[in-house]
């Protein structure tokens, strides 16, 4: 469900939604001020000036709300180099690289905490 390799403009929208929907991650959209940008389209399109990382939103969204970087990505206009480097930077535990994020695993068993 990734935008690129195998992705489909259709299954980013889908993840886009599905991230969108999420309780955890509207909360931190509010809790940051982080405008909601739906729609098809490459970042740059969507984010013309790309939302500020900081370390109380990468906290939030990496560690509380279980999103990957890519993730992050999608809902700041930031691409994931830049997330991964910010978090690197903050000092914010990465997890150990493959398999999926623990968003990804809520969504595709909403019995996991």
């Amino acid at each position: 469900m990734r935008a690129g390799g195998n992705a489909t403009p259709d299954s980013a929208i889908c993840l886009l939604d599905a991230l969108y929907a999420d309780p955890s991650v509207q909360d931190a959209l509010a809790r940051h001020h982080v405008p909601i940008v739906r729609g098809p389209g490459p970042l740059a399109q969507r984010f013309p000036t790309p939302h500020q990382l900081t370390k109380a939103l990468l906290v939030d969204f990496y560690t509380e709300c279980g999103l990957s970087t890519v993730h992050i990505e999608l809902l700041t206009g930031q691409p994931s180099s830049t997330v991964r480097r910010a978090m690197i930077d903050d000092g914010i535990p990465l997890r150990a690289p493959g398999g999926r994020s623990p968003f990804v695993h809520r969504l595709r068993d909403p019995s996991e905490p």
